[in-house]
């Protein structure tokens, strides 16, 4: 389940949004583990690039929020040992 992430009752993307309207959109996989996302900093840095390439606002994102966001994730699925994180 996502509610610990996302309130079930709000919309997460409008169709306002350019990945709905027009398809774009960054995709990484992070390997996990012990806890620990891998190369984090390298895989930050080319969703970055990518987001500001396609003019997508990325200014709330920083490696420390993605990477408490992946602990919690792991946490949550109980698979902090290893894991691959899209």
């Amino acid at each position: 389940s996502y509610e610990a992430f996302y309130d079930p009752a709000e919309p997460v993307l409008t169709v306002k949004n350019s990945s709905i309207r027009y398809g774009y959109g960054v995709f990484e996989t992070i390997k996990v583990l012990r806890g620990v996302p891998l190369l984090l900093h390298l895989h930050t840095q080319r969703v970055l690039d990518a987001l500001y390439t396609l003019q997508i606002e990325s200014s709330q994102l920083s490696i420390a929020a993605i990477q408490q966001q992946i602990t919690a994730l792991c946490a949550h699925n109980q698979c902090s040992a290893a894991a691959r994180v899209r």
